[in-house]
């Protein structure tokens, strides 16, 4: 199950000779238990969009989130429904989802020089640019 507010604030707890852990403190929207799939204040339309109750606020005492746990979605709107928000998850422009490869210690994969490229030929009347 999502769960969807707005940041309130940043905290940064920062220990002696170790990392930094940053927190959000956030307002978190009412939406449904994990085992029901409506609630007051959330509505998942047949197409996936899901709307918000942005009047309707939830786990006041539990508002807190490690950074690592956030993801970006804006919140649109909608026409009909006032105080009620589309959302619209985001991915970030600089990040990329890159699959590790996993590398074999026996396989060579560099060369020697240019005429392993040219598969052996050591004609080089060819003219290289990049």
């Amino acid at each position: 199950m999502c769960w969807y507010g707005v940041i309130k604030r940043k905290i940064s707890l920062e220990f002696p000779r170790q990392k930094e852990v940053i927190l959000f403190e956030c307002d978190w929207y009412d939406v449904p238990a994990a085992s029901t799939s409506r609630g007051r204040g959330y509505n998942k339309d047949k197409f996936g969009v899901i709307d918000i109750d942005s009047t309707r606020n939830r786990y006041e005492n539990e508002p807190y989130i490690l950074v690592t746990q956030a993801e970006l979605v804006f919140y649109v709107d909608v026409v009909n429904k006032p105080g009620w928000r589309s959302v619209i998850a985001m991915k970030p422009r600089d990040l990329f989802a890159i699959p590790e490869l996993e590398r074999e210690d026996s396989i060579d994969v560099g060369f020697q020089g240019i005429s392993d490229l040219l598969g052996g030929q050591e004609d080089l009347t060819t003219s290289w640019t990049r």
